[in-house]
């Protein structure tokens, strides 16, 4: 069975925000007004900040170009 992109992100995200030290809560790939978007929420002890969001988003850079 052909897996998702939500899926297959999934399974590439999860393990990169472990090793962050962040719980990856949600992954959604969704339509909208100027194409298809991958967005992802995470959490950690004492909450996440911009840092945090930032963080994540240039660990994800290497891997989902």
């Amino acid at each position: 069975m052909k897996k998702s992109v939500q899926e297959m992100a999934y399974e590439i995200i999860e393990p990169l925000a472990k090793n962050l030290g962040y719980t990856l809560i949600e992954v959604q790939y969704k339509k909208v007004p100027s194409g298809m978007e991958l967005a992802i929420s995470i959490d950690k002890e004492n909450g996440v900040t911009l840092d945090d969001c930032e963080r994540m988003s240039r660990a994800l850079d290497k891997h989902l170009d």
